[in-house]
């Protein structure tokens, strides 16, 4: 039979072993259990759980017995890590103040990665304020070493900010570690770098130009899942003189859900085409923009057809337009239904457009109105909303409205 004294002291022994074996794990492998699972969490898109795991960890190494070195520096990677959570938008919102807030408390406990994204955000100025030396000094400190360093210095150099004490080191030896850096990084599978890479071989600073290689980095920063060399790549064929590149860089916006970027491609090659003379060219990228709800590319598809002969198109564009806010296709449709052209004379509808027009801010349209209301043309005679709309056209900048005005009123 175990003595009651002798109970209570193996049983606070005991525990002693349990908290001595929990501090031995942060101390043999700064990677702990909590480490690993914070980051398995980030993995996985729980960010919200990584925040907890992380701040939980933070308070059991402040509590445990740990030689200093090695608490400051798992503190120094905790704050690293809280401050990319908070830099990149995974809870929530991106929050870049707090995430330069931990960043500096890494950095005050010796973690380098820490520092050179301190640099960088006192180079880009935005959730600090902008100080260049403050930049630099972090730079220099992580260079070599740092890959972003090495970036963070040729930034600063083409800025044109001057070193004191001079860099030691020649730009062209800068640009052959970053491309170094790219190149390790793509071959470690980031789509990313191979997207910068491909930069470098199509703006020809750095290294000689080479389209053709520019093109292979970007198919293959693809294939690693880089949705942003999609759009590089559509802008490298659209500078190609065969149409089919064109064409193929269009579908590959569209596949990368990009409609924005395709629709203002599409709208250069259209006027391109049409500044070149090819207007067949032209009104397939005009209909394909007008597919994806561009009023301008309706409008000029308006346009092209009344000068083909072709008003009954010309109404059908130009009623896309009207409906879509375009005040002057509104316009141009209002005196379609006046004369009979393309559609059946309509007074009712002509009337519908001028207003339509007027309201959408043509001045021609407005100082039309205010005539027709000052005329009682197809409408009863009204005074009152003549001179209403011929003021607005006056203080649209159309300048003889003040005599339609002058005469309304008398």
């Amino acid at each position: 039979m175990v003595h009651g004294g002798l109970r209570v002291f193996l049983l606070i022994f005991s525990v002693g072993l349990m908290v001595s074996a929990c501090q031995k794990v942060l101390v043999e492998d700064p990677l702990s259990v909590q480490w690993v699972n914070a980051l398995n969490a980030r993995d996985a898109g729980n960010a919200g759980e990584a925040q907890k795991l992380l701040q939980r960890m933070k308070l059991n190494v402040a509590r445990a017995t740990l030689p200093e070195a090695e608490k400051r520096a798992l503190l120094a990677d905790v704050y690293d890590v809280l401050g990319r959570l908070h830099a990149s938008g995974e809870l929530g919102q991106e929050d870049k103040a707090m995430a330069v807030h931990y960043w500096q408390k890494a950095e005050a406990l010796g973690n380098k990665q820490a520092a050179v994204k301190l640099a960088k955000e006192y180079l880009r100025g935005e959730a600090v304020t902008r100080d260049l030396d403050a930049a630099a000094q972090r730079f220099r400190a992580a260079y070599p070493d740092d890959p972003q360093a090495v970036i963070g210095l040729i930034e600063l150099l083409e800025s044109g900010y001057i070193f004191n004490p001079p860099l030691n080191v020649s730009r062209e030896t800068m640009h052959h570690q970053m491309v170094g850096f790219y190149r390790d990084k793509m071959e470690q599978g980031s789509g990313a770098s191979a997207r910068k890479l491909a930069e470098i071989y199509a703006e020809g600073k750095v290294l000689p130009q080479n389209l053709p290689l520019a093109e292979v980095l970007l198919r293959r920063a693809i294939a690693l899942g880089d949705e942003k060399a999609q759009k590089d790549l559509a802008t490298l064929w659209f500078e190609k003189p065969d149409m089919r590149y064109h064409k193929a860089g269009i579908a590959l916006l569209e596949r990368a859900d990009m409609p924005g970027a395709g629709l203002s491609a599409i709208m250069k090659m259209a006027k391109e085409a049409q500044k070149a003379g090819d207007f067949s060219m032209a009104r397939e990228w005009y209909e394909k923009a007008a597919g994806l709800g561009s009023i301008r590319a309706m409008h000029v598809l308006g346009e092209m057809a009344l000068k083909r002969q072709n008003p009954e198109k010309a109404a059908h564009w130009f009623t896309q337009a009207a409906n879509g806010g375009d005040g002057e296709a509104a316009l141009m449709l209002s005196r379609l239904y006046v004369v009979g052209l393309g559609v059946a004379p309509d007074a009712e509808k002509s009337f519908h457009y001028i207003t339509k027009a007027a309201k959408a801010g043509n001045a021609e349209a407005m100082i039309t109105l205010g005539m027709a209301y000052q005329e009682g043309l197809n409408m009863p005679q009204d005074l009152q909303k003549a001179a209403y709309w011929l003021e607005k056209a006056e203080k649209a900048g159309y300048r003889h409205a003040l005599s339609f005005l002058q005469g309304a009123t008398q």
